[in-house]
C-alpha cells in the first residue's frame, strides 16, 4: 500500500546519564546506547511487559516494536485508550511479542489493549529523532519523550535496583558492573530542528505582510470549541448548521493587515514551534506576491511516499524501517 508520509525532525540535545545540575555532557550514554538498550529490553518481551516501571498514567504506553535497517531505526509505540466495549476499536493482543503484534479491529476482547500507534524514526549518526506520520496517524511526540525518559530512568542495564518491602527501589546508575553506583540524572531532551533562514525571512519582512492566512483542521466531534467555530463558518456562508458527519474539517481563512510588523513578529514567535502543515499553520502573504509563506516551512520536515503493508491501518516497525532506509540518502539531504 503506497502511503504519503512525512517526518518532522528534532535534534537530540541531551541523552544519557548526567551529574545533577550539569547539562553539557553526560557521564555516559548517548542516543546510540539508548537504542541498543531498547533493543535488548524488547527482546523476547510480550507487549504487556513493556509498560514501564514508574509509569503512573492510568492509560499505558507500550513498546510495540523497534527495528533497524542500514542505520535507520523505527520505534512504534502503542498508546492505550479507554475503549467502548460496545464498538469495534483497534487493539493489540497483550501477550503478542514486541515487533510481531498485529492489530485487530473488533469489540474489545479480554487480553487486548485498545489504542492507537505512533511511529518515530531515529538516525543516530545524525543525532536526530523524527515523528513519522504515515497516512493519518498522530505524531505523539510527548508520549515518546515520556517513554524514553522513563526507560532511561528505570529499565536499562545501567539502572541499579533492589527490592524493598515489595517495591523496586532505584539505587543509582553505572555504565558497567565493575563501576561504582552513582546518583545520576537520566535525561533525553529533543529540540525542534528548524530552517532558521525561513522564519527569519518572515520576521525581517514583517512590515511587508498584507495578509495572514490561517489553516486549521477542526475536530468537530471531539472538541466543542472546534464544533462552535465550524458552525459559525457554516452560518457565515448561509449553509445548514449540520456538518457532514466527519470527525475532522479543514478550514482556511485570512485577514488583511496593514503595516503591523510587531504583531506579525509576535505571531511568529508564539507559534513557530507548534505549527503543523495544513492542520495548524499560518501563512504570510507579502506585498506584490500572491502565495503565502507558510510558517511550518521554517521547521525541518521531510515528505515521501512508501509502499508498506498494514494490518487494520497499523504498520510493523520492521516494515517501516526497511522502506525508510531505502530513502536514507534523500532524507539526510533534507536535514
Amino acid at each position: 500500500m503506497k502511503c504519503k508520509s512525512s517526518v518532522r525532525w528534532y535534534d537530540v540535545t541531551s541523552c544519557g546519564y548526567y551529574k545533577h545540575g550539569e547539562t553539557a555532557a553526560p557521564v555516559f550514554g548517548d542516543i546510540s546506547s539508548m537504542l541498543a538498550e531498547l533493543v535488548h529490553f524488547a527482546k523476547g518481551k510480550k507487549l504487556a511487559q513493556t509498560r514501564l516501571l514508574g509509569s503512573d498514567d492510568t492509560l499505558g504506553t507500550y513498546l510495540a516494536g523497534i527495528s533497524s535497517h542500514d542505520g535507520v531505526y523505527v520505534i512504534s509505540l502503542w498508546n492505550q485508550v479507554s475503549g467502548d466495549t460496545s464498538n469495534a476499536v483497534k487493539s493489540l493482543p497483550e501477550d503478542a511479542l514486541v515487533g510481531q503484534a498485529k492489530a485487530v479491529k473488533t469489540k474489545i476482547a479480554k487480553g487486548n489493549i485498545p489504542g492507537y500507534p505512533t511511529y518515530f524514526v531515529v538516525l543516530p549518526a545524525e543525532g536526530v529523532v523524527g515523528t513519522l506520520k504515515v497516512r493519518d496517524n498522530v505524531p505523539g511526540l510527548d508520549a515518546f519523550k515520556r517513554y524514553a525518559n522513563e526507560f532511561l530512568s528505570t529499565s536499562t542495564r545501567q539502572t541499579v535496583t533492589k527490592l524493598a518491602k515489595g517495591e523496586v527501589e532505584i539505587l543509582g546508575y553505572r555504565q558497567s558492573k565493575k563501576d561504582e553506583i552513582a546518583k545520576l540524572h537520566p535525561r533525553m531532551v529533543l529540540q525542534v530542528r528548524r530552517d532558521k533562514d525561513r522564519a527569519a525571512y518572515i520576521r525581517e519582512n514583517a512590515e511587508k505582510v498584507r495578509k495572514v492566512v490561517r489553516s486549521r483542521t477542526l475536530n468537530v466531534l471531539a472538541n466543542p470549541s472546534d464544533f462552535t467555530l465550524w458552525q459559525s463558518f457554516l452560518k457565515a456562508v448561509g449553509m445548514s448548521s449540520k456538518h457532514a458527519g466527519k470527525h475532522e474539517m479543514h478550514v482556511k481563512h485570512q485577514v488583511d493587515v496593514n503595516n503591523d510588523a510587531p504583531a506579525i513578529i509576535a505571531l511568529v514567535d508564539e507559534h513557530e514551534h507548534t505549527v503543523v502543515p495544513k492542520d495548524n499553520d499560518f501563512g504570510f502573504v507579502f506585498t506584490g506576491q500572491s502565495e503565502p509563506h507558510w510558517l511550518s516551512n521554517a521547521l525541518c520536515n521531510t515528505s515521501f511516499e512508501i509502499d508498506v503493508p498494514a494490518v487494520n491501518g497499523v504498520f510493523l516497525a520492521s516494515d517501516l524501517a526497511v522502506k525508510i532506509a531505502a530513502k536514507k540518502a534523500a532524507i539526510i539531504a533534507t536535514l
